[in-house]
């Protein structure tokens, strides 16, 4: 008998391993532009992008205003690259923890992000999400931080972050 569970514990613990990973995030998702622009989807950048770093935040959390200065000099020193692209979502804090019922309206998120790309005057691509794109890319709170790098498999994530970022954190990840 002790023998038989101890084979059925082994098995269960094989087949549990054996399942897929959990996917982290969600490459045909569409995040809409704030302003004009075209939709961003991670599985249609086109080439000879290599590597997209993708930072979500919320206007009214304190560690997404200090790694503000960090991710604006990533971005300005890579901003000419045709192999990197660097790219913002904003939401407001408010969608991660309300029942579908009480989520904020899509225009109240686009003023809120709107609001603070002008206040902070953020020189790189911005685009806005609702509840539904932020949990169809896991995303628990903010600021979160995604490295991606293309391979022949496609868009592999090479390190998740977290918390407010620093420029060389960023650097780091691309290496």
């Amino acid at each position: 008998m002790k023998l038989r569970s101890l084979l059925l514990v082994f098995i269960l613990n094989l087949c549990a391993a054996c399942k897929p990973s959990e996917q982290l995030f969600d490459a045909s998702c569409e995040f809409q532009p704030l302003m004009e622009g075209e939709i961003f989807r991670l599985d249609q950048i086109p080439e000879p992008t290599r590597w997209v770093v993708i930072n979500f935040f919320a206007p009214e959390c304190p560690p997404c205003i200090e790694e503000l200065p960090a991710l604006q000099k990533f971005y300005l020193a890579h901003r000419e690259s045709t192999v990197l692209r660097f790219v913002a979502i904003g939401s407001l804090l408010e969608v991660l923890s309300l029942p579908p019922e009480r989520q904020p309206a899509r225009q109240a998120i686009i003023d809120g992000v709107l609001n603070f790309r002008k206040r902070f005057r953020l020189p790189y691509p911005v685009y806005y999400a609702t509840a539904h794109e932020l949990h169809r890319w896991k995303v628990t709170g903010f600021p979160e931080s995604f490295v991606f790098r293309q391979d022949t498999e496609g868009w592999t994530l090479r390190r998740k972050f977290i918390s407010a970022v620093t420029k060389e954190n960023l650097e780091d990840a691309l290496r």
